[in-house]
């Protein structure tokens, strides 16, 4: 298998612990079989497991060893047992583009394009920059804040909820604020929102400037309330684990910011334990979600910004006129591979929306 769809494999782990189906399906195994892929004895070894998880387990340590054809055979094993939706989240992370004939889950992808300036927009933007602990503060992140402004609300006249930027909040500041801004989509009957939240973070948590956090599924869940005819893209810029996200030129000669921080110790958990025994995050319905970095792995920053906010700008400024929602953020990763060559890093795309909406 060639290293970067071992280093895909390892970076969408414990997403593929969580969302890949072997233990209803045996077909993914007999593909996998079929094609040589699998030997009989690997098939043993998985099928002898009684739990779902731990048979993922074990077929993910197997498939890296298994030859040059095994991600190919993967893929197409997950396409031919319907679930497609895990091979188009591997090649949205890989840059590739969206091939017409992918179904996605739960998702309607027929031409539906919405594609209205008149829509009443309206845009949360929060940025945490000034720590109570000095050394975490975000250097570099106010130009995100700038440039986002700029673009939505100088450019596509989205509304700036409050008419304010909101900085330097504490993780209880953050999810009142979060709340009271689906509250006001839901009763000024906003067609379209945005919501950017850019600080420091790790696993499934958002750091205030107290260092305290705030599990993101939380917020999923005042997003949700009443909201589902408000097409929402929601934007994550934090860190989620401890892995540097570098090309191997990059980390020889850089030492980049990251917004990783220590989480309070109260609610650090092993990230297995999370995914056994926490539910599955479910995001809004109607809404795209983007973060900055894969789980498990760092979002680096540099004095100009972060590369994730101003690769994804970039892609936005030059293709919002034209391009859906959809056809713009599969270009997010390359655009971040040609701007920054010494990072490594792949955003993670979720979404959940019916049609091909536009900025």
């Amino acid at each position: 298998m060639e290293p970067i769809h071992k280093n895909l494999l390892k970076a969408n782990h414990y997403y593929l612990l969580t969302h890949l189906d072997i233990s209803d399906d045996i077909d993914f195994i007999a593909n996998l079989e079929k094609s040589k892929i699998l030997l009989p004895t690997h098939k043993q070894t998985i099928l002898s497991e009684k739990k779902n998880l731990k048979m993922v387990e074990i077929f993910l340590d197997i498939l890296p060893r298994r030859g040059s054809r095994a991600f190919e055979c993967f893929l197409e094993a997950l396409k031919m047992t319907n679930q497609d939706y895990i091979a188009e989240k591997l090649n949205l992370c890989l840059g590739n583009p969206i091939p017409d004939s992918v179904h996605f889950n739960s998702i309607d992808t027929t031409d539906n394009r919405i594609h209205n300036h008149k829509d009443k927009s309206s845009i949360l933007l929060i940025n945490n920059f000034n720590f109570e602990n000095k050394e975490h503060n975000r250097i570099g992140s106010d130009k995100d804040l700038e440039n986002l402004k700029n673009f939505f609300v100088d450019n596509l006249h989205y509304e700036l909820f409050d008419d304010k930027c909101y900085q330097d909040l504490k993780a209880d500041e953050m999810n009142d604020t979060v709340k009271k801004f689906s509250n006001y989509l839901v009763d000024n009957k906003i067609e379209k929102a945005v919501v950017v939240m850019m600080s420091h973070g790790k696993n499934k948590r958002i750091a205030g400037v107290d260092d305290q956090c705030i599990d993101i599924q939380k917020l999923y869940k005042h997003l949700s309330d009443n909201t589902e005819n408000i097409f929402k893209i929601i934007i994550f810029s934090c860190c989620r684990g401890e892995t540097a996200a570098l090309s191997s030129e990059g980390a020889s000669r850089l030492n980049s910011s990251t917004d990783y921080m220590q989480v309070n110790e109260l609610i650090q958990q092993d990230r297995f334990d999370e995914y056994v025994y926490c539910p599955r995050n479910h995001i809004p319905k109607n809404a795209v979600v983007l973060y900055s970095t894969q789980e498990n792995y760092q979002s680096h920053r540099e004095t100009s910004g972060t590369i994730f906010i101003q690769s994804m700008l970039s892609v936005f400024q030059r293709n919002y006129k034209q391009n859906s929602i959809r056809e713009m953020v599969v270009n997010i990763r390359p655009e971040m591979r040609k701007l920054y060559p010494d990072y490594d890093q792949c955003p993670d795309i979720k979404e959940h929306y019916f049609g091909n909406f536009y900025l």
